[in-house]
């Protein structure tokens, strides 16, 4: 029951988290997601061990875009903090992103391959989506910034859905 829920939640989480940000209200997303996670808890099947693999994978993801924003390679609207730091909605995108993983995006697990050509592809598209709506700048050359995202995303992406069949076999006492 989870797992339909997840992918319903993650359309959601995104939409509200990045239409908020570009409409000058970034933390409605943030609510939002935390609702959405809160919600899923209660359909989950072992809520610790999944809610443990939501919040590294946001962490994570966090230190991530952190990274990317320390370097200055991305600019984030409504970024009040310091530059080292992502703003809040990115955080919250990560747990968003978190929460599919552990639900709809689980069977990716027995395609390590498909996982990384997802993410090649979904890296650079949801930062190309997001400067679209005006929510970040991307501060370098074109080329040079969708293979970074390119690779980020789908070294990221294969990482996660991973770490996620790991945490799944571990619960399942299975070992692939």
């Amino acid at each position: 029951m989870y797992r339909p829920y997840s992918f319903i939640a993650f359309q959601l989480g995104w939409l509200s988290a990045t239409l908020s940000v570009s409409h000058g209200w970034p933390m409605i997303g943030p609510a939002v997601i935390g609702v959405l996670l809160v919600a899923g808890s209660f359909l989950m099947v072992d809520p610790g061990r999944q809610i443990g693999l939501i919040a590294i994978i946001a962490l994570l993801g966090t230190a991530l875009d952190s990274l990317l924003s320390w370097s200055e390679l991305v600019w984030y609207a409504h970024h009040d903090g310091p530059r080292w730091l992502c703003p809040l909605w990115i955080t919250s995108l990560w747990l968003n992103f978190g929460m599919a993983v552990a639900g709809c995006l689980m069977p990716l697990g027995r395609n390590l391959v498909l996982a990384a050509v997802l993410g090649l592809v979904i890296g650079p598209v949801s930062y190309a989506t997001l400067a679209f709506q005006g929510n970040l700048i991307v501060n370098w050359p074109v080329p040079q910034a969708i293979l970074l995202l390119a690779a980020l995303g789908a070294g990221w992406f294969t990482l996660s859905i991973w770490f996620a069949t790991l945490a799944a076999d571990r619960r399942d006492g299975t070992n692939h």
